[in-house]
């Protein structure tokens, strides 16, 4: 009798401590393509995998680099991501089945688990000191509006300097700061909702804006841009914290 009390009292504990299960994909075909070396003109130039919009029932990921499908499951930019470099030139093929019966937005966590169940990759996070900028609210606090709920993100640029947000939180909008800026851009804003942004900043003074070729502009610096909608960028010593790959494997454990 004692034992049947103390196995009532200890198997719900048990349980309750228990691991949730690992996310998956219901069935997943990986293929490595042939290796051709890099092409920097045409459509293999990134190897970006699609984003992940919504919750897709499967994933099809076509001339993909690892590199691409890393910023897919981690939501980084390449620039976050420290990889050998052929994880940047390889390319693979991935479809994979979402089970019917998955918790909506995991897919990041399902694609985290097939790189390092076929690919046997094993990750770490680093974070270090560098010279870049910090974004901030000013006293007078942002003038941004808020996205409509359920709006779709979206990214647009024009040769001449006109930039447009859609949807983007203010993390999504620093990491894409990072790109312009050619430097780290870290989030201190603290702003919580997704914004639409939309501002117009003379191409050279944004370090890392190539499109178009910095072409003169009578538009006001990237700097002066952000500080009219109520955001500051200060340059100095920033944390940035960094995916960095251990090892992977170029070919992929069979399907």
């Amino acid at each position: 009798m004692r034992l049947r009390a103390f196995l009532f009292l200890c198997i719900p504990a048990i349980l309750a401590g228990q691991q949730p299960s690992r996310l998956t994909f219901e069935v997943a075909s990986v293929k490595a393509l042939p290796y051709t070396g890099v092409d920097t003109t045409g459509p293999r130039s990134t190897g970006m995998a699609p984003p992940l919009e919504g919750d897709p029932a499967q994933i099809s990921y076509i001339d993909v680099s690892l590199v691409g499908v890393l910023c897919r499951a981690y939501n980084l930019l390449p620039a976050g991501i420290r990889a050998p470099e052929w994880m940047s030139s390889r390319r693979y093929s991935i479809m994979a089945k979402v089970p019917a019966d998955a918790p909506k937005g995991h897919l990041g966590e399902m694609l985290q688990n097939l790189l390092a169940d076929r690919f046997q990759m094993k990750l770490h996070w680093e974070q270090k000191k560098e010279s870049g900028y910090s974004l901030t609210v000013t006293k007078g606090g942002p003038k941004l509006k808020e996205s409509a709920p359920g709006a779709a993100r979206t990214l647009s640029m024009q040769s001449n300097g006109h930039l447009q947000w859609m949807a983007s939180t203010m993390d999504d909008f620093a990491a894409s700061l990072t790109v312009l800026m050619g430097a780290p851009v870290v989030n201190r804003t603290e702003l919580p909702a997704t914004y639409d942004i939309s501002l117009d900043a003379v191409p050279g003074s944004m370090p890392g804006f190539h499109f178009g070729g910095g072409q003169d502009s009578s538009f006001p610096t990237i700097l002066a841009a952000l500080r009219e909608l109520g955001l500051n960028l200060a340059a100095g010593k920033v944390t940035v914290k960094y995916l960095v790959v251990d090892s992977a494997l170029k070919v992929p454990t069979e399907n």
